[in-house]
Protein backbone atom coordinates (compact mmCIF):
# COMPACT_ATOMS: atom_id res chain seq x y z
CA UNK A 1 0.00 0.00 0.00
CA UNK A 2 2.83 2.34 0.89
CA UNK A 3 4.52 1.71 -2.47
CA UNK A 4 1.24 2.35 -4.30
CA UNK A 5 0.76 5.61 -2.41
CA UNK A 6 4.33 6.64 -3.15
CA UNK A 7 3.86 5.82 -6.83
CA UNK A 8 0.62 7.80 -6.94
CA UNK A 9 2.32 10.76 -5.28
CA UNK A 10 5.17 10.61 -7.77
CA UNK A 11 2.75 10.56 -10.71
CA UNK A 12 0.79 13.44 -9.20
CA UNK A 13 3.92 15.54 -8.72
CA UNK A 14 5.04 14.72 -12.26
CA UNK A 15 1.69 15.89 -13.59
CA UNK A 16 1.88 19.12 -11.58
CA UNK A 17 5.41 19.85 -12.79
CA UNK A 18 4.44 19.10 -16.38
CA UNK A 19 1.49 21.47 -16.14
CA UNK A 20 3.69 24.16 -14.62
CA UNK A 21 6.29 23.71 -17.34
CA UNK A 22 3.72 24.23 -20.09
CA UNK A 23 1.70 26.98 -18.41
CA UNK A 24 3.48 29.80 -20.34
CA UNK A 25 2.40 28.14 -23.59
CA UNK A 26 -1.18 28.01 -22.40
CA UNK A 27 -0.85 31.68 -21.47
CA UNK A 28 0.28 32.55 -25.00
CA UNK A 29 -2.64 30.70 -26.54
CA UNK A 30 -5.03 32.55 -24.25
CA UNK A 31 -3.50 35.93 -25.10
CA UNK A 32 -3.66 35.09 -28.79
CA UNK A 33 -7.41 34.75 -28.54
CA UNK A 34 -7.62 38.37 -27.38
CA UNK A 35 -5.82 39.59 -30.46
CA UNK A 36 -2.83 40.93 -28.51
CA UNK A 37 -0.32 38.10 -28.78
CA UNK A 38 1.73 39.51 -31.64
CA UNK A 39 1.52 43.20 -30.80
CA UNK A 40 3.89 45.39 -28.82
CA UNK A 41 2.77 47.26 -25.73
CA UNK A 42 2.70 50.55 -27.65
CA UNK A 43 0.50 49.04 -30.38
CA UNK A 44 -1.93 47.72 -27.80
CA UNK A 45 -1.99 50.98 -25.84
CA UNK A 46 -2.56 53.13 -28.93
CA UNK A 47 -5.38 50.96 -30.27
CA UNK A 48 -7.21 50.98 -26.94
CA UNK A 49 -6.65 54.73 -26.40
CA UNK A 50 -8.05 55.47 -29.86
CA UNK A 51 -11.12 53.33 -29.27
CA UNK A 52 -11.69 54.95 -25.86
CA UNK A 53 -11.58 58.42 -27.42
CA UNK A 54 -14.91 60.31 -27.32
CA UNK A 55 -16.74 60.42 -30.65
CA UNK A 56 -17.53 64.12 -30.66
CA UNK A 57 -20.93 65.01 -29.21
CA UNK A 58 -22.51 61.67 -30.15
CA UNK A 59 -22.35 60.43 -26.59
CA UNK A 60 -20.31 57.43 -27.72
CA UNK A 61 -16.62 56.59 -27.93
CA UNK A 62 -14.85 55.29 -31.03
CA UNK A 63 -15.06 51.72 -29.74
CA UNK A 64 -18.83 52.03 -29.49
CA UNK A 65 -19.03 53.63 -32.95
CA UNK A 66 -17.09 50.60 -34.24
CA UNK A 67 -19.62 48.22 -32.69
CA UNK A 68 -22.57 50.22 -34.03
CA UNK A 69 -21.05 50.01 -37.51
CA UNK A 70 -20.80 46.24 -37.03
CA UNK A 71 -24.49 46.09 -36.11
CA UNK A 72 -23.74 45.27 -32.47
CA UNK A 73 -24.90 46.97 -29.24
CA UNK A 74 -22.82 50.09 -28.40
CA UNK A 75 -20.99 48.58 -25.46
CA UNK A 76 -17.21 49.05 -25.30
CA UNK A 77 -15.31 48.05 -22.16
CA UNK A 78 -11.77 49.02 -23.12
CA UNK A 79 -10.84 45.77 -24.84
CA UNK A 80 -8.29 45.46 -27.66
CA UNK A 81 -9.83 45.37 -31.14
CA UNK A 82 -7.78 45.53 -34.34
CA UNK A 83 -10.60 44.62 -36.74
CA UNK A 84 -10.21 47.93 -38.61
CA UNK A 85 -6.62 47.07 -39.57
CA UNK A 86 -5.52 44.82 -42.42
CA UNK A 87 -2.76 42.29 -41.80
CA UNK A 88 -1.12 43.01 -45.18
CA UNK A 89 0.78 46.32 -45.37
CA UNK A 90 1.25 45.97 -49.15
CA UNK A 91 4.72 47.47 -49.49
CA UNK A 92 7.48 45.40 -51.14
CA UNK A 93 10.04 47.23 -49.00
CA UNK A 94 8.22 46.39 -45.78
CA UNK A 95 6.77 42.88 -46.07
CA UNK A 96 3.91 41.81 -43.78
CA UNK A 97 4.82 40.15 -40.52
CA UNK A 98 2.45 38.77 -37.88
CA UNK A 99 3.52 41.33 -35.28
CA UNK A 100 2.60 44.54 -37.16
CA UNK A 101 -0.67 46.43 -37.30
CA UNK A 102 -0.51 46.64 -41.09
CA UNK A 103 -2.61 49.17 -42.96
CA UNK A 104 -5.99 50.75 -42.38
CA UNK A 105 -8.66 52.66 -44.22
CA UNK A 106 -11.08 52.20 -41.30
CA UNK A 107 -12.76 49.21 -42.93
CA UNK A 108 -13.82 46.40 -40.62
CA UNK A 109 -11.82 43.40 -41.78
CA UNK A 110 -13.49 40.74 -39.65
CA UNK A 111 -16.20 40.26 -37.06
CA UNK A 112 -14.86 38.78 -33.83
CA UNK A 113 -16.74 37.83 -30.70
CA UNK A 114 -14.85 36.23 -27.81
CA UNK A 115 -11.87 35.68 -30.08
CA UNK A 116 -13.88 33.79 -32.71
CA UNK A 117 -14.03 35.02 -36.32
CA UNK A 118 -17.64 34.93 -37.50
CA UNK A 119 -17.45 36.60 -40.93
CA UNK A 120 -15.65 39.22 -42.98
CA UNK A 121 -17.19 42.55 -43.89
CA UNK A 122 -15.94 45.81 -45.31
CA UNK A 123 -18.07 48.45 -43.61
CA UNK A 124 -16.15 51.69 -43.06
CA UNK A 125 -16.19 53.22 -39.58
CA UNK A 126 -16.74 56.96 -39.12
CA UNK A 127 -14.11 57.47 -36.43
CA UNK A 128 -13.70 60.74 -34.49
CA UNK A 129 -10.87 62.86 -33.10
CA UNK A 130 -7.13 62.43 -33.32
CA UNK A 131 -5.68 59.36 -35.04
CA UNK A 132 -2.52 59.10 -32.95
CA UNK A 133 -0.58 55.94 -33.73
CA UNK A 134 2.89 57.44 -33.33
CA UNK A 135 5.56 54.92 -32.45
CA UNK A 136 3.49 51.93 -33.56
CA UNK A 137 4.01 49.30 -36.26
CA UNK A 138 1.38 50.80 -38.59
CA UNK A 139 2.46 50.43 -42.22
CA UNK A 140 -0.06 52.57 -44.09
CA UNK A 141 -2.96 54.95 -43.52
CA UNK A 142 -5.20 55.07 -46.58
CA UNK A 143 -8.15 57.26 -47.50
CA UNK A 144 -11.41 55.77 -46.18
CA UNK A 145 -14.33 55.14 -48.48
CA UNK A 146 -16.39 57.67 -46.52
CA UNK A 147 -15.86 61.06 -44.92
CA UNK A 148 -14.90 60.65 -41.29
CA UNK A 149 -14.62 62.96 -38.28
CA UNK A 150 -10.86 62.48 -37.84
CA UNK A 151 -9.38 65.89 -36.95
CA UNK A 152 -5.65 65.14 -36.82
CA UNK A 153 -3.22 62.43 -37.93
CA UNK A 154 -0.08 61.77 -35.85
CA UNK A 155 2.20 59.04 -37.20
CA UNK A 156 5.69 60.16 -36.20
CA UNK A 157 8.34 57.62 -35.18
CA UNK A 158 6.70 54.77 -37.10
CA UNK A 159 9.56 52.72 -38.52
CA UNK A 160 7.38 50.66 -40.85
CA UNK A 161 5.18 53.47 -42.19
CA UNK A 162 5.57 53.58 -45.96
CA UNK A 163 2.34 55.31 -47.04
CA UNK A 164 0.32 58.26 -45.71
CA UNK A 165 -2.62 58.80 -48.07
CA UNK A 166 -5.45 60.68 -46.36
CA UNK A 167 -7.57 62.83 -48.67
CA UNK A 168 -10.64 65.05 -48.50
CA UNK A 169 -11.55 64.46 -44.87
CA UNK A 170 -13.67 67.50 -43.90
CA UNK A 171 -12.43 67.80 -40.30
CA UNK A 172 -8.78 66.80 -40.65
CA UNK A 173 -6.64 69.95 -40.52
CA UNK A 174 -3.33 68.53 -39.29
CA UNK A 175 -1.05 65.66 -40.31
CA UNK A 176 2.40 64.76 -39.08
CA UNK A 177 4.79 61.93 -39.92
CA UNK A 178 8.35 62.67 -38.84
CA UNK A 179 11.19 60.21 -38.24
CA UNK A 180 9.61 57.53 -40.43
CA UNK A 181 12.61 56.05 -42.29
CA UNK A 182 10.53 54.02 -44.77
CA UNK A 183 8.01 56.70 -45.81
CA UNK A 184 7.77 56.37 -49.60
CA UNK A 185 4.41 57.96 -50.41
CA UNK A 186 2.47 60.97 -49.10
CA UNK A 187 -0.86 62.23 -50.40
CA UNK A 188 -2.47 64.93 -48.26
CA UNK A 189 -5.14 67.34 -49.45
CA UNK A 190 -8.49 68.59 -48.25
CA UNK A 191 -8.72 71.14 -45.42
CA UNK A 192 -5.18 70.85 -44.05
CA UNK A 193 -3.71 73.95 -42.44
CA UNK A 194 -0.68 72.25 -40.89
CA UNK A 195 1.41 69.49 -42.50
CA UNK A 196 4.72 68.07 -41.24
CA UNK A 197 6.15 65.07 -43.05
CA UNK A 198 9.54 63.80 -44.16
CA UNK A 199 9.78 61.30 -47.03
CA UNK A 200 12.68 58.93 -46.61
CA UNK A 201 14.79 60.50 -49.42
CA UNK A 202 14.43 64.05 -48.07
CA UNK A 203 17.22 65.38 -45.85
CA UNK A 204 14.83 67.57 -43.85
CA UNK A 205 11.09 67.76 -43.18
CA UNK A 206 8.41 69.41 -45.26
CA UNK A 207 6.59 71.87 -42.97
CA UNK A 208 3.59 73.68 -44.41
CA UNK A 209 1.07 75.91 -42.69
CA UNK A 210 -1.31 78.77 -43.47
CA UNK A 211 -1.82 82.43 -42.63
CA UNK A 212 -5.42 83.43 -43.19
CA UNK A 213 -8.31 81.40 -44.55
CA UNK A 214 -6.92 78.75 -46.88
CA UNK A 215 -5.54 75.22 -47.01
CA UNK A 216 -2.36 73.44 -48.07
CA UNK A 217 -1.60 70.11 -49.71
CA UNK A 218 1.41 67.89 -50.35
CA UNK A 219 1.85 64.99 -52.76
CA UNK A 220 4.95 62.81 -53.08
CA UNK A 221 5.46 59.33 -54.42
CA UNK A 222 8.32 57.02 -55.23
CA UNK A 223 8.05 54.34 -57.89
CA UNK A 224 5.47 51.72 -56.97
CA UNK A 225 3.37 53.94 -54.72
CA UNK A 226 0.94 55.01 -57.48
CA UNK A 227 1.03 58.53 -56.04
CA UNK A 228 1.92 61.66 -57.99
CA UNK A 229 4.43 61.23 -60.78
CA UNK A 230 6.35 58.52 -58.89
CA UNK A 231 9.47 60.56 -59.63
CA UNK A 232 10.61 61.42 -56.10
CA UNK A 233 9.48 65.04 -56.58
CA UNK A 234 7.07 66.60 -54.13
CA UNK A 235 4.18 68.84 -55.17
CA UNK A 236 3.22 71.61 -52.75
CA UNK A 237 -0.14 73.32 -53.17
CA UNK A 238 -2.24 76.13 -51.70
CA UNK A 239 -6.00 76.39 -52.05
CA UNK A 240 -8.22 79.36 -51.21
CA UNK A 241 -9.22 82.89 -52.17
CA UNK A 242 -6.90 85.91 -51.89
CA UNK A 243 -3.73 83.84 -52.18
CA UNK A 244 -0.78 86.20 -51.66
CA UNK A 245 2.12 83.77 -52.03
CA UNK A 246 4.28 81.25 -50.21
CA UNK A 247 6.64 82.72 -47.62
CA UNK A 248 9.72 80.91 -46.36
CA UNK A 249 12.52 82.10 -44.08
CA UNK A 250 11.05 85.60 -43.85
CA UNK A 251 10.57 86.35 -47.54
CA UNK A 252 8.46 85.39 -50.54
CA UNK A 253 9.36 81.95 -51.87
CA UNK A 254 6.80 81.54 -54.64
CA UNK A 255 3.97 83.66 -56.00
CA UNK A 256 2.48 80.53 -57.56
CA UNK A 257 0.02 78.48 -55.55
CA UNK A 258 1.64 75.22 -56.68
CA UNK A 259 5.32 74.40 -56.95
CA UNK A 260 7.61 71.37 -56.81
CA UNK A 261 10.33 70.44 -54.37
CA UNK A 262 13.01 67.77 -54.20
CA UNK A 263 13.85 68.25 -50.53
CA UNK A 264 12.32 69.60 -47.36
CA UNK A 265 11.05 73.14 -46.88
CA UNK A 266 9.36 75.25 -44.22
CA UNK A 267 6.78 77.48 -45.89
CA UNK A 268 3.57 79.35 -45.14
CA UNK A 269 0.75 79.81 -47.63
CA UNK A 270 -0.50 83.35 -47.06
CA UNK A 271 -4.09 84.41 -47.66
CA UNK A 272 -3.91 87.42 -45.33
CA UNK A 273 -1.33 89.68 -43.70
CA UNK A 274 -0.75 92.34 -46.37
CA UNK A 275 -2.61 94.98 -44.39
CA UNK A 276 -1.14 98.02 -46.13
CA UNK A 277 -1.75 96.44 -49.56
CA UNK A 278 1.75 97.06 -50.86
CA UNK A 279 2.06 93.58 -52.35
CA UNK A 280 4.21 92.03 -49.64
CA UNK A 281 3.97 91.05 -45.98
CA UNK A 282 6.45 92.88 -43.77
CA UNK A 283 6.94 94.05 -40.20
CA UNK A 284 4.99 97.18 -41.15
CA UNK A 285 1.92 94.97 -41.49
CA UNK A 286 2.62 93.40 -38.09
CA UNK A 287 2.83 96.87 -36.53
CA UNK A 288 -0.41 97.90 -38.26
CA UNK A 289 -2.17 94.85 -36.82
CA UNK A 290 -0.77 95.57 -33.37
CA UNK A 291 -1.91 99.21 -33.49
CA UNK A 292 -5.42 98.07 -34.43
CA UNK A 293 -5.40 95.41 -31.71
CA UNK A 294 -4.58 97.88 -28.92
CA UNK A 295 -6.93 100.57 -30.23
CA UNK A 296 -4.37 103.06 -31.52
CA UNK A 297 -5.78 102.67 -35.03
CA UNK A 298 -9.47 102.52 -35.86
CA UNK A 299 -10.25 98.95 -36.96
CA UNK A 300 -12.59 100.31 -39.62
CA UNK A 301 -9.67 102.10 -41.28
CA UNK A 302 -7.82 98.90 -42.23
CA UNK A 303 -8.60 95.78 -44.25
CA UNK A 304 -10.17 93.60 -41.57
CA UNK A 305 -9.82 90.33 -43.54
CA UNK A 306 -6.12 90.99 -44.10
CA UNK A 307 -5.51 91.73 -40.42
CA UNK A 308 -7.54 88.86 -38.95
CA UNK A 309 -4.95 86.27 -39.95
CA UNK A 310 -6.07 83.64 -37.44
CA UNK A 311 -9.69 83.90 -38.68
CA UNK A 312 -11.00 84.43 -35.16
CA UNK A 313 -13.38 87.22 -36.11
CA UNK A 314 -11.32 89.77 -34.18
CA UNK A 315 -8.08 91.65 -34.68
CA UNK A 316 -5.89 90.92 -31.70
CA UNK A 317 -2.31 90.69 -30.54
CA UNK A 318 -2.09 87.04 -31.75
CA UNK A 319 -2.66 88.33 -35.31
CA UNK A 320 0.18 90.82 -34.99
CA UNK A 321 2.47 88.14 -33.54
CA UNK A 322 1.62 85.70 -36.33
CA UNK A 323 2.57 88.26 -38.98
CA UNK A 324 5.77 89.13 -37.11
CA UNK A 325 6.75 85.45 -36.85
CA UNK A 326 6.20 85.05 -40.58
CA UNK A 327 8.45 88.02 -41.31
CA UNK A 328 11.16 86.60 -39.04
CA UNK A 329 10.92 83.18 -40.68
CA UNK A 330 9.60 81.44 -37.56
CA UNK A 331 6.85 78.91 -38.26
Amino acid sequence: MFLKSKRFLSLFLCAVLTLAAFSPVFGEISSESTGTKFYSDIDTEKVIAFLQQPAGDTGYCNGEILRITRGLPPVYNGEFNDSFFSCVPGSPSYPPTPDTLGSTRFEIQGIYEDGILYWYCYDTVDFYGEFDFSGTTIAALCTPGIRTHISKVELSNCEGLWLLDFLNQPYCTQARALNCPNLRGVNLSGVYTDIEVQPRLFSRPVRLNTLGSGTVSFVYGESGTEIGGENETGSVGAQGENFLGWYSEGSIHSAEADFEITDGISATACFAGDINADGSITMQDAIAALRAAVGVTDINSIDFAMADVDCSGNIGIPDALAIARLCMGVL
